[in-house]
């Protein structure tokens, strides 16, 4: 039996406009998928989810990234919910607010930095705004999960808003933080 015939290689010469003998340019963007996943913690409700990065998550974060330059604004797809955050050190915090009530306190860690002082501060805040609510009362784990984690404190503002709506703020935090990543480790 005779070996199959390699599959051509991918061709390494640009491509040509007919008309104008013009090489074209490469305009697919490419879709970097930065992290394999992330640890999504509520406090309030001990609830973890370990989001996988696909299209569907990149295509949510890319909505903020042309927002990131300007640490704050509206929500994408959310007239009336605006956000604001701070970076430092693969570290995040970030604020998610309802006609400037806030609503959702989240901390972020995706590398080397104070990642275990920013869930120790979250742990703290939380510990401060919640322990009037015992339903949701769960213990703050000590230590936070594996790399990349969000970590999310719910606030009594929660109540302001309907159902739906702090459902699609459950998707706008993983959708920021993965912006926030994607940024981080795509910047020259």
């Amino acid at each position: 039996m005779e070996d199959s015939p390699s599959p051509p290689a991918a061709p390494t010469q640009p491509h040509f406009n007919i008309r104008t003998n013009k090489p074209i340019k490469n305009t697919t963007r490419q879709i970097p998928m930065p992290i394999p996943s992330l640890h999504h913690v509520t406090l309030n409700t001990g609830h973890v989810t370990r989001h996988e990065m696909n299209l569907a998550h990149f295509f949510g974060a890319s909505r903020f990234l042309p927002l990131l330059q300007q640490r704050c604004g509206e929500i994408p797809g959310m007239p009336g919910f605006a956000f604001a955050l701070a970076e430092v050190d693969h570290c995040c915090q970030f604020v998610l607010a309802h006609q400037d009530v806030e609503i959702i306190t989240c901390g972020l860690a995706w590398g080397d930095g104070p990642g275990e002082s920013l869930w120790r501060w979250l742990g703290d805040y939380y510990d401060y705004t919640v322990p009037r609510i015992p339903q949701w009362r769960t213990a703050c784990p000590e230590t936070p999960p594996p790399l990349p984690w969000l970590g999310v404190v719910l606030t009594t503002n929660l109540s302001l808003i309907s159902h739906e709506q702090a459902r699609l703020l459950g998707a706008a935090e993983r959708d920021l933080a993965l912006a926030v990543i994607h940024r981080s480790l795509t910047r020259n």
